[in-house]
Formats: C-alpha cells, structure tokens, sequence
C-alpha cells in the first residue's frame, strides 16, 4: 500500500470496524451504531430538487441534523474519496470541508489525511463522481451491517481476507463496485491489489494467466496465486500498474456492461401527452403521427420522416429528442442531436469513416499526410462517450452528460440525417445493416491503429428526413436496409387547421423578420407573442390544436392575407407544400408592405418570387386551372366551364389523376354525385369546384401580374 493511505487506513479499521471511534477527532464515538442509524435515516429522506451535485443533496439532507450526525457525512464521504488519485486533494478537501460546516465547531481535517489526498489509488475520478450517492451508500451499508455481527465473527473477518470479502459483498455492489474494491486493498492491502475497476482485474489476471496453477472464478483469488507463483519465480512482484492500455476487445466488453449505458426512457402517459402538446406548439402535427414516431423510437427502431418540402421534417427531428426526454428533475434537456445533410457523393467514409488527405504546415514546408476520420454515424455514437475528442476512441466507455456550448446539458447525442435518399444509401450504410439489426452488435470504427469495436449506446437513435418528391431514389435502399428504419409520413397539416397553420406561419415569419431588424416589429418568444406594428399581431394560446392565433387589424391587410390563403389552398390540391412556404411568402409579404409596395404589389412579387419556382414541376394540365381560378374566382360557373373543358382535352391517365387529386381535395364528407376517379369530367360541377378551389370571390392581383406571367412561362416551356 501507498505510504501515505497506510496511516488512514489503519486509522479507518480501527475507528470504524474495531472501534466506535472518529477519524477526525479520536475519543469521539462518531462510527458509533446510534450514530450510522441517524445519518442513515437523513441520507434516505426525499429530495425537494434532485440533480443538484451530491454534495449539496448531501448537505440539504443534513437540514436539523446533530453535529455527530454531520461529522460522520463528512468522515463517510473522506473515505469514499479517498480512493480517486485524479480528483485533487484540494477539491476531495473542499468538498469534505463543506459538510464539516455544518457543525457550530467543525473540526481539522488530520495532517495525514490531506496528504492522502493528494495519493489515491486509482483514475476513478469521472466513475466516482456519477456515483457518488451510490458509493457512500454503499459504505455506510456496510459499516452499519458491520456493526451488528459478532465480535469475533468481526476478528475474524479481519484476520481472514477472504471471511473480510464475504461479509464486503452482502452489500450491493451495483454496476460500479468502487467502494467494495477500495475497501478490500485498505483493510487488506497484502491480499488484493490497489486495482479498483473490474475490468482492470481481469485484464492483469489475462496477462499473467500462465502463472496460474489452480481454476478459479474469483479474480481476486487468480491475482493473489499469480502474485505468489510470480515471486517465487522472479523474486519480485508483478507490476500490474505497467500493464498495457486496454485492447479494444477487454476495453469494449459486453455492451450492457458499459457504465451508465440505460434504455431510452419511457415516458408516462401524462408526462408524454404534455410534452407532445409542447411540440404542437413549434410544429402542426396531429398526436397520432407523434405517438407513432415516439412508439418506433421507444421500440429501439430508427425513424426515417418522409412528406413534402416545407413540412417541418427536419425541424422535428431536431427537436423531438430534446422535448419528449427533457428531464425536469435533473436540467437534462432531452437528447442533442448531430444534423448533417447526406449528398451524393457519401461512401462509408462519411458514414462510418476512414483515411483521408490532409495538409501539414512545418515551419516553411506545407507536405501531404494522411490520416483516419470518422464518419458522421461513428462521430454521434463516439460522442456518447466521455473523452471522445472527435479524433480518438476513448479507452475506457463511460457514457457521461453532454454538455452543449450555451451549457445546455443532454442525455447523450442521436444522429439526425437530412435529405437521406439524396445519398447512395445502400453503399454508404450498407456495413452497417447488423449494427442497426437490434442484435445489439457493436459498431466497427477505423482508427490509425486498427478497427474497434464499440457497442451502439442503448439509447442512440437515428432520425432520417426524405422529400417524398424525391422517393424515387429510395430504390437505391435494399430492403434489408428499408428493415432498419420506420418510414412514417409527415403531411401538411389538413384544411381544418387553417387558421392554426397560417397563425403560426405567420409567428415564425415575425420571429425571422425580427432577427433581421425589420422596423416595426416586435418579437417576444418567451411568452410567445409577435406583432408589426397595428397591422398583425400573434399570441400563443394553451390550445395545443390552435397554438397561435392571429389578429389582422390592418383592413387593407386583411384581404391579402385571405386571397393569399385561398390561391395557396388551391396549390395544395396539386402539390401538397408545408407550413415553411407559407411562412417564406409571409416574410416576403410583409418585408414589401415595409419597403413601399402596396399590399397587392407585395403579395404578386412575394407570390412569384417565393413560391412560383416550387410550382414548374407542376403537370401542364395543373398550372392551366391554377391560372384559371386566378383569371375567373369571381365567376364560379365560368371557372368550372374552364375545368371540364381542360379535363375533356386530356389523356385518360391525366384525366385520372385529375379527378383523383380533386376528390382528395374536397372538403370531406364527399357528396355522392362527385364524379368517380374513373368517371366523367363533365359530371363536375361548379358547387364541387367551389368547395375544392374557394371560388366566388375576386383575388387580388397587382397590375403587372407577376405571379400569373411565372406560371404562364411554365406552361409554354412545357408539352404534356
């Protein structure tokens, strides 16, 4: 044993295991039963506010607590620290110092201690501190158990190391023994060695294994022969301290045994209801999609969010992890996630990683050099993991709290992948169809050393986005890669929500302007209020169906934001764009009205800039009704007489799709007399068109008729 933790620790054994006696003040009966009941009976009251470091859960618990009571926490936690040679003396001082304050007349930590403190027998310190409650429980546990045996079971016990490791191990140990393996070296440091993580163990009895003689289960024992045989061969001791780092097999291990590896929390039915309410805040999306996408991820399957441009996708991705597994109680704001966007250049070195160029500048000389870098599926996993620097594998997997750059704290880190078909998905994650099987089979990262292999954490998930414009290139998946991902379906919301979606388009729109110091406009989401001046104002509501609602006070405003509303609903019947769009015209809109134009001016050019571009992919026969009902939406029969003769012109296939893009677009219920998906256009009637399209009413328009000159062009660039 270390000269310096000799003193303490026969000064432990005798306060503590012979004696009713104080390591701080000596004639003190501070290990006393009476006393190990007290402080157990505060250590186990309920917390008012959990998550606080341990030391000061420690120190609210003492609350009304007697000074020998106090003295004993301060003492208990000294010995729980002790063991960890990488937290300073000054802090193990500190910590201890300030639960000693607890009393009228703290007494000096002994000369002997502090210089303990400085020593410690192992690099504990990052184990240690997630578990510190634990391992003070631990030894409080057993000092009390301790207390109530025999006498000369108690002698025996410490005449007996192995009697000592008995009696040691009726307490719980949990997945982190530290305290049962300090304990063993301080009150018999002859028997087992200053080792103090499992993993440790096995790794010296592995190295040393040919000087067994006799088959054991216990490592303790199997280091004890190998110690004895050792010496009579070479004289000396083995050198366990000298051993090599780990290797990634005995680094690794089972990947349930990874410290501080959990599932993904489940989440009661109120908590989970709340926080989607949370969500419908930021985001028009009906609970049952969120209750899908929250089932999937709970199951351990990854999500691929699939829908048309502008829907939110990518938002929700990036903030679901954050809202549904934020916990309260700890100031843990759910899960960060590391958003890239896949490209279609990706192989498994952006997947996975692998050797890459780099330039290296040495005084005058810039040469080429290589080097290994992970990937962004490896780069999320690693950084679950304490120490990853971006660049290493850590030798030790410890899963830890992530802590963001504004000091936000995160459960761990998920991988959210935008625009995932745009990506050759079967060549750049094909490697990785076992991993994401469930089997719980580690992930195999490249490092300039060789490969290693990690476990996935538990909780790690991924989160795809796909534009659904885009699905054709999913054929680029295999379907045992299609396996390994939920696709749900993330859709405009419906037309009942209206009034809900433009309110919170127009928030969104505010919010962007605000940043961009437009003048007159006043933002304020911390109560979730927005307004430009008299003209609009949004507030949030506790309505989770209508989160915003919108105030236009503004008459010549208000017809604007109407026909707006009307010209793209009509859009939507043909090309199902998001929120986002509305959101961009609005910006636009208001960013004209601020400039000078007039409102009509403002929305023809917000209307042609912004969202003409997202509507040349539209079919020849589509763009014609479209600039039909802006020619004739005061004039329902006109318009419908337009229709029916445009449909009559078309192909059969194109008359299908028509009539099928109508009867989805009608508001429901469907009246028996709309013409079937295979019926006849004519049948169509301007009652059925005024439901789909709104027509009955003029739409504004500005005199140079920009939006309506864009869709023109599109129409004779384009055949059938």
């Amino acid at each position: 044993m270390n000269l310096d933790l000799e003193p303490v620790a026969r000064r432990f054994v005798g306060a503590a295991l012979q004696q009713d006696n104080s390591l701080f003040t000596p004639g003190r009966a501070i290990w006393a039963a009476a006393v190990l009941d007290a402080l157990h009976q505060h250590l186990t009251r309920p917390l008012e506010q959990r998550g606080q470091p341990f030391v000061e859960e420690l120190i609210a618990q003492l609350q009304g607590a007697v000074p020998d009571t106090c003295q004993l926490a301060a003492e208990l936690l000294a010995m729980v620290l002790l063991p960890a040679r990488d937290i300073s003396a000054d802090e193990k001082h500190t910590m201890v110092s300030s639960v000693l304050q607890r009393m009228p007349d703290p007494p000096a930590l002994p000369a002997e201690l502090v210089a303990a403190f400085a020593t410690g027998l192992g690099d504990i310190g990052a184990r240690l501190r997630a578990t510190l409650r634990v391992q003070a429980a631990v030894l409080l546990t057993f000092v009390r158990l301790w207390k109530q045996l025999p006498a000369a079971d108690q002698s025996h016990a410490l005449r007996d190391p192995w009697t000592f490791k008995v009696q040691l191990y009726t307490v719980p140990a949990g997945k982190v023994p530290l305290m049962h393996e300090a304990l063993l070296h301080l009150v018999h440091p002859a028997t087992f060695e200053p080792l103090l993580l499992p993993e440790q163990k096995q790794q010296a009895a592995q190295q040393y294994a040919h000087f067994l003689v006799e088959s054991t289960s216990d490592v303790d024992q199997r280091l004890a022969q190998i110690r004895e045989h050792y010496h009579q061969q070479y004289g000396t001791l083995p050198d366990f301290d000298a051993l090599p780092a780990l290797s990634p097999a005995i680094r690794i291990g089972n990947a349930a045994a990874v410290e501080g590896d959990h599932p993904l929390p489940h989440l009661d039915p109120a908590t989970l209801h709340q926080r989607i309410r949370e969500l419908q805040h930021e985001l028009l999306i009906d609970q049952t999609t969120l209750l899908r996408i929250y089932r999937a991820l709970i199951a351990g399957q990854h999500v691929i969010l699939s829908g048309p441009p502008g829907t939110g996708k990518t938002h929700l991705a990036s903030l679901l992890p954050r809202m549904l597994w934020r916990d309260d109680s700890s100031g843990q704001v759910g899960y960060a996630v590391d958003l890239v966007t896949a490209t279609e250049d990706w192989s498994v070195r952006h997947v996975i990683g692998g050797i890459v160029p780099r330039l290296l500048q040495r005084s005058d000389e810039t040469r080429l050099d290589y080097t290994v870098r992970h990937g962004c599926f490896s780069r999320a996993v690693l950084s679950n993991y304490r120490n990853y620097d971006g660049e290493h594998v850590p030798a030790l997997l410890q899963r830890h709290t992530i802590s963001g750059g504004d000091g936000t704290l995160y459960r761990g880190v998920w991988l959210v992948i935008d625009e995932l078909n745009r990506a050759p998905v079967d060549a750049a994650f094909g490697s990785l169809l076992t991993t994401l099987g469930g089997q719980r089979t580690p992930l195999t990262v490249p490092t300039s050393t060789g490969e290693v292999a990690v476990p996935l954490p538990r909780d790690f998930r991924i989160i795809g986005t796909l534009n659904s414009f885009d699905r054709h290139f999913l054929n680029q998946m295999s379907e045992a890669l299609k396996r390994r991902f939920v696709f749900i379906d993330i859709l405009p919301p419906p037309r009942s929500a209206a009034a809900a979606e433009q309110a919170l388009a127009l928030y969104r729109a505010l919010l962007r302007l605000a940043e961009h110091g437009m003048p007159g406009v006043l933002a304020e989401p911390e109560i979730g209020q927005a307004a430009w001046g008299q003209v609009v104002q949004v507030r949030r509501t506790e309505n989770a169906s209508v989160p915003y609602t919108l105030q236009i006070s503004d008459e010549q405003a208000a017809p604007v934001f109407t026909d707006f509303w009307r010209m793209f609903s009509a859009i939507r019947v043909y090309r199902q764009l998001g929120t986002a769009q509305v959101e961009a015209v609005y910006s636009s809109l208001l960013t004209g009205r601020s400039s000078g134009m007039t409102w009509p001016l403002a929305l023809d050019t917000a209307l042609a800039d912004v969202l003409a571009d997202q509507l040349q992919i539209l079919a020849r026969d589509e763009l014609r009704i479209v600039l039909a009902l802006l020619e004739h939406a005061a004039t329902p029969d006109i318009f419908a007489h337009h229709v029916r003769q445009m449909l009559a012109a078309l192909p059969y296939p194109r008359q299908l799709a028509q009539l099928a893009a109508l009867r989805d677009a009608y508001p429901p219920p469907l009246p028996a007399d709309f013409p079937a998906i295979d019926g006849d256009p004519a049948t169509l009637t301007a009652q059925h068109l005024a439901q789909v399209f709104a027509v009955g009413a003029p739409l504004l328009c500005s005199d140079e008729r920009l939006f309506v000159q864009r869709l023109t062009a599109f129409v004779e660039e384009r055949g059938i």
